[in-house]
């Protein structure tokens, strides 16, 4: 019974309390510590739809792969692409105020939509990038979203 005792006594005496940080999921670009394009392009995925096949409705069943794996060395021709590329980016904010990231996937793409991904998690029109070249993404502290 002394044994029982003491054994209570001392992880009552030897307890703490520990203080625990929530880290983002490893598969979005936190924005905030982004200092070059090596970081945004590490956390981006890529799908080309070589057979016609996504729509809006079935675009995030698609196999989209980390766009590191595409080892490009020269510019490839504009007309030399004729089918569809998707970029999927998933986007997180851990500042404390709102932040907003450029990115520019290219002057070669003739049209660049750029949908948000809804809490149901169906592709919205967020905006056309066409004219520009540049996407811009705004977030709100601590927000996370999923971009097409």
């Amino acid at each position: 019974m002394l044994k029982k005792c003491s054994c209570i006594l001392l992880f009552l005496l030897l307890q703490f309390s520990g203080f625990t940080q929530i880290l983002p999921d490893s598969s979005f670009m936190d924005i905030a510590g982004i200092r070059d394009s090596a970081l945004a392009v590490n956390k981006t995925w890529l799908f080309f739809d070589s057979n016609n096949v996504a729509t809006l409705d079935n675009i995030l069943q698609q196999q989209f792969v980390p766009l590191t794996q595409f080892g490009y060395k020269k510019p490839i021709r504009p007309n030399l692409v004729s089918k569809f590329a998707y970029l999927r980016l998933r986007i997180f904010n851990s500042k404390n105020i709102a932040d907003t990231i450029y990115f520019l996937p290219g002057i070669f793409f003739d049209n660049i939509i750029v949908y948000k991904l809804t809490d149901a998690g169906k592709p919205e029109f967020s905006a056309n990038a066409s004219t520009s070249g540049f996407c811009y993404f705004t977030l709100d502290a601590n927000e996370r979203k999923n971009f097409i």
